[in-house]
């Protein structure tokens, strides 16, 4: 059965764009999609310049323990 909440569309999105989603959390989730559907976490209320904004997200999915071909696809969803 098709979920029809936002989890379930955004997670519909990302294996769209090929990512497996099967094994993520929801805050896993969230964190790839942080850039573009909380931009103010992702760019610390505006107090973070693009550069070190982006630098910290990735930081934080390597260390949420994404693999490199993950946060590559995650980066292109967001910054295409």
């Amino acid at each position: 059965m098709k979920d029809f909440t936002w989890k379930g569309y955004f997670k519909d999105t990302l294996k769209n764009v090929g990512i497996d989603v099967t094994t993520m959390s929801e805050d896993d989730v969230a964190l790839i999609l942080e850039p573009t559907e909380a931009p103010e976490c992702f760019y610390a209320d505006g107090e973070l310049k693009i550069d070190l904004a982006f630098t910290r997200w990735n930081n934080r999915m390597k260390n949420a323990g994404f693999s490199p071909d993950t946060i590559r696809k995650a980066i292109k969803f967001n910054f295409r």
